[in-house]
């Protein structure tokens, strides 16, 4: 497949950035059968980004939104590129039209990610995974009386997470195992999973609730302060997890010893925080969108120099704004956001104790 010269441009400016020739060699190389000039009608917020950076998005033909692909921004040194020759345009389901709703959540031990997908035809909304090695799957919808919301960000083990209010849901990729539901406990937030599997998500009276391993026990955190509920829970790390809060507030749940507490971190200067989740990006980092009337929505971030304080980081230059969802994974020192411009953009954490974090342009797949 040949590559336009819109296409390999973008290629060079990536490879320029990087001044290093493999790289340019394998992006070009990448280039040359990874895209498509099939147009797009849906492509994605940012999700399921990997340590090094790495982050994956969803496109749907516009001719026929049934044909989905999976992109995904590889990142290297100080360029990267957009690999899509392994998830050509394809049906991704044989048994009528799924489309993605959302961005890829639910990253896989083996590199894959799970999305959401609604069907016109009945209403359901379904788990799709995909797979670099066997392509697409369909994991079905879960008991026609639940609702499928949102996808954890993380698996554990073998089993990811959905919230259902009022429900919590759990798939295992094992086939046999199927669904599981966990009760009446979750709202439509997605379930924040640690990596030792505790479970954190917000239930349908705004309250924090954990699950704890291995006897699935629950715990009610309560509600932060009187007449506050808790919106959506991340930005998780050993025995502390961020939320954001009905008053437009960002919470602080961690334990010390064997008891936990709540802090209040306010309102990022005074603009009201919201999104899907906070993210941790990096140790002491937390990430929150946030905006007022007259203020568009911009990015701005908790660090910890022995006291929480905040820091504005706006919106990437020359994006118009952002949109959607933000995505990091703990420990990746970086922030994956799409600008109100179509393309997509990368935080990174610079090296240092005092360390600046820089905007990279990702451009379009």
């Amino acid at each position: 497949m040949q590559t336009t010269n819109q296409e390999r441009d973008q290629v060079m400016k990536n490879c320029i950035r990087s001044a290093t020739l493999l790289l340019c060699l394998a992006a070009l190389a990448g280039a040359q059968g990874s895209y498509s000039p099939v147009p797009k009608s849906f492509a994605s917020s940012p999700g399921a980004m990997k340590l090094n950076g790495d982050f994956f998005i969803l496109q749907t033909a516009a001719a026929n939104p049934n044909l989905v692909r999976v992109v995904e921004w590889r990142n290297a040194g100080l360029g990267g590129w957009w690999a899509s020759a392994w998830a050509p345009w394809q049906q991704d389901i044989s048994n009528g039209s799924l489309n993605p709703i959302e961005e890829p959540a639910g990253l896989t031990p083996t590199g894959g990610i799970h999305y959401r997908a609604s069907n016109p035809n009945n209403a359901l909304k379904y788990l799709v995974q995909w797979e670099p090695s066997t392509g697409f799957q369909n994991l079905g919808a879960p008991p026609s009386t639940f609702h499928l919301g949102h996808i954890s960000d993380v698996m554990y083990g073998n089993r990811v997470y959905l919230s259902s209010g009022p429900n919590l849901l759990e798939r295992s990729i094992v086939p046999s195992l199927g669904w599981a539901n966990f009760g009446p406990s979750a709202n439509n937030s997605p379930p924040c999973v640690l990596e030792d599997g505790q479970l954190f998500v917000a239930n349908g009276s705004g309250e924090l609730v954990q699950l704890s391993w291995p006897n699935s026990v629950w715990t009610n955190h309560g509600v932060p302060a009187a007449g506050v509920t808790v919106k959506a829970v991340g930005a998780p790390s050993p025995n502390q997890v961020f939320m954001y809060c009905s008053d437009g507030a960002v919470r602080h749940r961690y334990k010390s010893g064997t008891e936990w507490y709540w802090a209040n971190q306010g309102l990022p200067f005074g603009l009201r925080a919201s999104g899907k989740r906070p993210e941790a990006a990096a140790e002491g980092h937390v990430f929150v969108t946030a905006a007022a009337p007259g203020v568009p929505r911009r990015i701005c971030y908790l660090r910890w120099d022995g006291t929480w304080t905040w820091h504005d980081i706006g919106v990437p230059p020359g994006s118009g704004g952002i949109t959607g969802s933000i995505t990091s994974t703990s420990g990746s020192g970086r922030v994956a956001v799409k600008g109100q411009n179509g393309s997509y953009y990368l935080l990174t954490l610079g090296p240092g104790p005092q360390a600046s974090w820089t905007w990279r342009d990702c451009g379009k797949p």
